[in-house]
């Protein structure tokens, strides 16, 4: 829903949905699983942010835990993507924002 900015009838829609037409203004925008990443990793730099008293070793192996699970997930989309045509022609692009996530999630844990 974020990027679509206009009322349009249930046949233009269903065109778009077919690809047999776009109603989306905004042209460049992220592909879901790499948006959905993002989420997730400022999720966690604001849980980490928030902490204003002494850090806890639950809250530790938490923030670990949902580490590891985004680096499986990560895992997890990089061989989806590798192992079907559909997303040919963006792929390239998909995996570099993968590694700049995950060098980043790496790094909150530096």
């Amino acid at each position: 829903m974020a990027y679509f900015d206009q009322e349009v009838s249930l046949s233009k829609m269903v065109q778009h949905i077919y690809e047999n037409a776009s109603v989306l203004t905004v042209i460049n925008r992220p592909n879901l699983f790499v948006k959905e990443l993002k989420m997730y990793l400022d999720y966690l730099k604001n849980e980490i942010s928030a902490v204003t008293e002494e850090i806890t070793l639950g809250q530790i192996e938490k923030w670990n835990s949902f580490k590891n699970n985004l680096l499986l997930g990560i895992g997890y989309y990089e061989d989806l993507f590798s192992a079907t045509p559909f997303f040919e022609s963006t792929k390239n692009k998909i995996f570099s924002q993968f590694d700049i996530y995950k060098s980043e999630l790496i790094s909150l844990f530096a």
